[in-house]
């Protein structure tokens, strides 16, 4: 919990710790030719570990503010460098806007999907992000239906409810209300698939990192009229499903060792939860189609190979041996 302390004395101690880690970034910054420096602005119960250098000048530099986030900071590693935690018995993909189907007896099919209702879609999310071989220790779950249907990420009430985001969407055009569906329907698919998710948690026991499995359109949308320029985004909640730092931090290296461009809850935040009596951590992945689709002829590239591999090659280091 933060300590309540008096603004004046709080703002002249975070000034004191600000710059004494801007002159010890700017020493190793000079020292051993670091690059991608940001200077994050350090809260008052903020610990800042210390550098860790190789012989070979190959550093990681991690800072792990306790209460403001997680700011990462690395230098060129050598190929075989490995993750340092391993700490995960199971993952669990949650994968819940990939299909294209609409229940039988529905009005609607994808065929009757205008142009942006179809950017929506998270194309080939469950071929990319589902293993490779089979194994026990990764399980998926797969929404069956179309997110314009019933969209099993949203909230009981959500916000975007206002806006037709809601569980099952809905539109107001020229000729009225374009509905996807019955709300009551939508909502009885909902919140079966929630209780499946939840079994499958409990089942897998504690230990378990459940993927929140996404993809985000590059062009302009009902979500995001102005797409972000990065590649990959991670996303994680600010409560006890959250990932230890470090996890976090070997996401993102990993990642960004492989080309990638990535952010850390941006645009995107938070991850996906399910309520269980047990403890687990949940972490969202959002990848740019851009990188494995052309979301005009919906057709995959030759993007997709090298991104579903490097998928799967994530889930190694996550998993304990």
């Amino acid at each position: 919990m933060r300590a309540n302390r008096a603004p004046g004395i709080e703002q002249s101690r975070r000034a004191t710790v600000a710059s004494f880690n801007k002159q010890m970034w700017a020493y190793a910054k000079n020292s051993f030719k670091l690059r991608d420096c940001r200077f994050p602005y350090v809260s008052a119960s903020a610990a800042c570990r210390d550098f860790l250098f190789s012989k070979s000048k190959c550093c990681y530099l991690s800072l792990y503010p306790q209460m403001d986030g997680i700011n990462f900071l690395y230098n060129d590693f050598n190929n075989n460098k490995t993750m340092e935690k391993k700490m995960y018995k199971h993952v669990l993909l949650h994968i819940p806007h990939a299909s294209t189907a609409f229940p039988a007896g529905s009005q609607h099919g994808f065929k009757d999907l205008n142009e942006d209702e179809r950017l929506l879609i998270d194309y080939y999310t469950d071929e990319l992000f589902s293993p490779v071989a089979s194994t026990e220790r990764i399980h998926k779950m797969v929404f069956p239906y179309c997110r314009l249907y019933c969209d099993a990420e949203r909230l009981v009430n959500d916000p975007l409810e206002e806006v037709g985001l809601g569980i099952s969407y809905h539109r107001q055009t020229d000729k009225g209300r374009r509905l996807f569906g019955s709300l009551l329907e939508a909502f009885a698919i909902y919140a079966d698939f929630h209780a499946k998710m939840a079994k499958d948690i409990v089942n897998m026991g504690v230990g378990t990192l459940l993927i929140d499995s996404h993809s985000f359109s590059n062009l302009p949308n009902m979500l995001n009229s102005t797409p972000p320029d990065i590649d990959i985004c991670i996303g994680f909640n600010d409560d006890e499903t959250c990932p230890n730092k470090v996890v976090i931090g070997n996401i993102v290296h990993y990642f960004k060792s492989k080309g990638y461009k990535v952010g850390i809850n941006e645009p995107f935040s938070n991850s996906k939860t399910f309520s269980v009596p047990i403890t687990y951590h949940s972490v969202m992945i959002e990848v740019n189609k851009r990188l494995y689709m052309n979301e005009c002829t919906l057709e995959k590239t030759e993007g997709f190979t090298k991104l579903k591999l490097d998928i799967q090659c994530l889930y190694g280091h996550l998993l304990m041996k």
